[in-house]
């Protein structure tokens, strides 16, 4: 039977070979989990930037392992063998395969996370850290599960039935910042933070103090982050639209400030951005070497 919330890519060209699957959640598990992707392959290519973006996202090593690199030095850099997880971040990362790539990722909401992880976000915005390391106990053995799982749709599932049994365990976020994050999502970021605060009742203040503690970031930093991604995005989908018609869609009031967040967050001009985009990355990959 055909599950139309999986759909499978293969990539075959001088920039790598691969095959790529990709998993939308269930109703039941939409509010903690964007979705996941399994992949399997060689990148032509040795280093790529990995841009910031909205999911905080915990990524499971079934194969060699994997490189941190420091992105103002490119010789330096930290392994990563087994599963880490991704905060929020406010820069660029780098990261470097050496052969053959074998990962299964989940793209997480900040609740979904929290409750995954049984932390509050701030504790790993804009850090890098193995599973080991923020004592997040009992996911050992799901590694050991997901290396001796052969099929992507199996891994799918173990991973499903995990998150779901973890996440009912645990108290999230309040309603009120769930509501918030949701409502700016849905605007890609193009809100005014202090509407949300005054339609909650909250003063700013609390708002942005209650919001950081589930996020990991402040509203204003966070609807920046979400307006720059869905402006990536949009550079990376076929058609080729122009970057001022980008920049308008997203809610930059010019091309000056549509380029200042390109360089602030991607490291280079849409235009360079533009042509180093990894294929089939939605946007949020880029070519370093």
């Amino acid at each position: 039977m055909i599950d139309p919330r999986v759909q499978m890519i293969t990539h075959d060209s001088p920039l790598g070979r691969w095959t790529l699957w990709l998993w939308l959640p269930p109703p039941e598990l939409a509010p903690y989990v964007v979705g996941m992707w399994d992949v399997d392959g060689v990148a032509g290519h040795r280093a790529e930037k990995v841009l910031p973006c909205t999911e905080i996202v915990v990524i499971f090593n079934l194969g060699a392992p994997q490189r941190l690199l420091d992105p103002s030095d490119l010789s330096t850099g930290e392994v990563f063998d087994s599963a880490w997880a991704a905060g929020l971040q406010q820069n660029y990362l780098v990261t470097q395969e050496d052969s053959r790539s074998r990962l299964i990722g989940v793209r997480f909401t900040p609740l979904g996370a929290a409750c995954f992880l049984g932390l509050e976000m701030a504790e790993i915005t804009n850090r890098v850290i193995a599973l080991e390391d923020l004592g997040a106990g009992g996911l050992s053995p799901l590694l050991d599960r997901l290396r001796h799982t052969r099929c992507a749709r199996r891994r799918f599932a173990l991973l499903a039935a995990t998150i779901l049994e973890r996440v009912s365990d645990r108290a999230g976020a309040s309603q009120a910042v769930l509501w918030a994050w949701q409502t700016m999502i849905d605007n890609r970021g193009d809100v005014r933070t202090g509407d949300l605060a005054e339609e909650i009742g909250w003063s700013a203040k609390h708002f942005s103090r209650q919001f950081h503690r589930a996020v990991g970031l402040t509203p204003k930093a966070a609807a920046r982050i979400m307006r720059f991604a869905y402006a990536a995005e949009l550079l990376g989908r076929p058609g080729r639209a122009s970057f001022s018609e980008v920049a308008q869609v997203c809610g930059y009031y010019d091309q000056s400030h549509f380029n200042r967040d390109f360089r602030a967050f991607a490291g280079d001009t849409p235009q360079g951005y533009r042509s180093r985009l990894v294929p089939d990355g939605g946007g949020a990959f880029a070519i370093v070497d």
